[in-house]
């Protein structure tokens, strides 16, 4: 396998992914349905979490500085730490989708007759990926959690006392599990639809030989 399909295979799922994560991890709506599915409007009041959220993903996006009255400072801490992880993200994401959206045009301009087939497979690879990672995931979404805090913070800010600090009443475990599901799920539909269409682009002519056979033979019955 040439090195432009296989960077394109082994790309297509994590662009996918990190895509689908950017687009849902500051999606308003959705964080508003999960808040009355956890009581949190109960807890903290409906006007004033939708004022800190609006507040707290604009800080993310670095279009307004955070309401720190709201916060303690070991969850101010935390957040810029969240911050300076999001945008480092939003390079990352841009970066490799660049490095995929070249290779894929140099495949087209040198090798077009293998594009499907590389989609094909970079589809499939997304799918695999996804179902292993879901499976582990499932089984182990606590230790990934933690493990994850661990490795990618400094300091053990991120470990919040519900009776002390907001953050982690507005933002529960729980909460980033069905937001992780979510993103996969999306993900595996954008994966599968890949699939599809490369599929169909690559076997175009069969599928339309088999098609008119069968025009064919229910014409002569």
């Amino acid at each position: 396998m040439k090195p432009l399909s296989l960077i394109l295979i082994v790309l297509t799922p994590i662009v996918i992914f990190l895509s689908v994560l950017q687009f849902v991890a500051l999606n308003q709506s959705w964080y508003e349905r999960q808040f009355v599915i956890h009581n949190t409007y109960e807890e903290l009041g409906q006007t004033r979490v939708k004022q800190q959220t609006v507040n707290l993903f604009a800080f993310l996006k670095n279009t307004e500085p955070l309401t720190t009255s709201f916060y303690t400072e070991r969850e101010r801490v935390h957040l810029a730490d969240v911050k300076k992880l999001y945008q480092l993200s939003l390079g990352v994401i841009a970066l490799l989708f660049g490095v995929w959206v070249v290779c894929l045009a140099l495949l087209i301009r040198n090798n077009r007759e293998a594009l499907a087939s590389v989609l094909i497979r970079g589809g499939g690879a997304a799918l695999l990926t996804y179902s292993i990672a879901g499976a582990i995931a499932y089984l182990a979404f606590d230790q990934i959690f933690l493990l994850f805090h661990q490795m990618i913070f400094s300091n053990d800010f991120w470990q919040l006392n519900p009776a002390t600090e907001k953050l982690i009443v507005l933002f529960p475990p729980e909460l980033f599990a069905v937001l992780l599901i979510r993103a996969a799920l999306l993900s595996v539909g954008l994966a599968l639809l890949l699939f599809m269409l490369a599929g169909l682009a690559r076997y175009s002519h069969r599928i339309t030989a088999f098609l008119v056979c069968i025009w064919h033979s229910n014409n002569h019955t």
